[in-house]
């Protein structure tokens, strides 16, 4: 990144709290980026600081907002069977790949996730995936679940971000959430996912 062009700049607490700082100038003279709070920006407290992240936000991977990082659908999705491929674009086109994701019901009753580039760029590594000694849930798919049972996809009506939810045996209950703002690339892979947890005097089963 060409530090001209830097318009947004952010600090990172210890508890993960995210502050903007005023927008990055740039000294052509000195050749120098300053970095400053804003008049309404609370004070860095250095020993609470963990991250400062900065950089352009056309080309750059926004770690201030990961909402400005949202993938949405290039198609509708088929939930029809229990094998699906679905396709992601990112807002920011010049900063996140675009990404295929794998859906997957399989025989053993789990859903699998997975995801790669639409079109891994040169040199890139593949994405990490956990080995089979740790996790093998199987990879028959099943011939009696399609995934609609158990994944429901939706769209933000506003901006389009994608968010996946995957359903109890219930067919209805939400029990995890993948959120949109994901930022996977060859060095960086993470996502928002929320588990769905309710409490009960009694043992439930879904």
């Amino acid at each position: 990144m060409d530090i001209k062009s830097a318009d947004f700049a952010c600090f990172v607490e210890t508890n993960g709290d995210v502050t903007y700082l005023d927008t990055p100038l740039y000294d052509a003279t000195k050749q120098t980026l300053t970095l400053k709070p804003t008049s309404l920006t609370k004070e860095i407290n250095t020993y609470l600081l963990r991250d400062i992240y900065f950089g352009d936000s056309l080309v750059d991977v926004n770690m201030c907002d990961a909402t400005a990082n949202n993938y949405t659908l290039k198609a509708p999705a088929d939930l029809s069977t229990s094998h699906t491929t679905v396709g992601l674009q990112n807002v920011q086109a010049l900063a996140l790949q675009d990404l295929t994701l794998d859906l997957a019901v399989l025989k053993t009753g789990v859903v699998t996730v997975k995801w790669n580039y639409a079109t891994q760029p040169t040199g890139w590594k593949a994405p990490f995936m956990v080995p089979t000694d740790i996790v093998d849930a199987g990879t028959d798919y099943s011939t009696t679940a399609v995934l609609s049972d158990f994944v429901k996809i939706n769209e933000d009506a506003t901006t389009k971000a994608v968010s996946i939810d995957i359903l109890a045996a219930d067919k209805a209950t939400v029990i995890y959430t993948i959120s949109g703002d994901m930022q996977l690339n060859e060095y960086l892979n993470t996502f928002r996912g929320v588990a769905h947890t309710r409490f009960s005097a009694a043992p439930n089963n879904f």
